[in-house]
């Protein structure tokens, strides 16, 4: 199980690392600093966002069109800080997959039950006739 968390989060921080720059050619990527960034692989679209779970707040999504974009992923990591701490914050990693032509919109919020969103962030997800997939955030609260 140690190794699975290890291999979730080499994952994050290579896009990370990578400077959100696209592997498709026909894919783009956006960021907004450590808050939340995403980007594209083709079919795939990575969207990292920062999160804590402990604290009672966590990160929901609503997909516009879903015969456009399907979810495959939602994954919450704990960061990395040489033992398990109870507390401590990660990174939630939300993938999505093109599923016919189209263009929609993905709205992520970060709230606790029952509450006002404190944090919204609203994705235009396009996707083309090759199911290759282009990422757009809209808007970021």
């Amino acid at each position: 199980m140690k190794k699975l968390h290890l291999i979730s989060t080499f994952f994050a921080i290579a896009l990370l690392s990578a400077g959100f720059i696209s592997c498709g050619s026909t894919s783009t990527a956006v960021a907004e600093g450590s808050a939340s960034s995403g980007t594209s692989d083709g079919s795939n679209i990575f969207i990292i966002l920062d999160s804590n779970p402990s604290t009672g707040y966590s990160w929901t999504y609503n997909i516009e069109d879903k015969s456009i974009v399907a979810s495959v992923s939602d994954n919450f990591v704990q960061n990395n800080s040489g033992s398990e701490r109870v507390g401590a914050g990660g990174i939630h990693t939300f993938i999505l997959q093109g599923k016919k032509e189209g263009r929609t919109q993905v709205v992520f919020t970060y709230a606790r039950a029952n509450a006002s969103p404190s944090q919204k962030r609203v994705y235009e997800v396009t996707v083309d006739s090759n199911l290759s997939t282009g990422l757009k955030l809209l808007s970021a609260e």
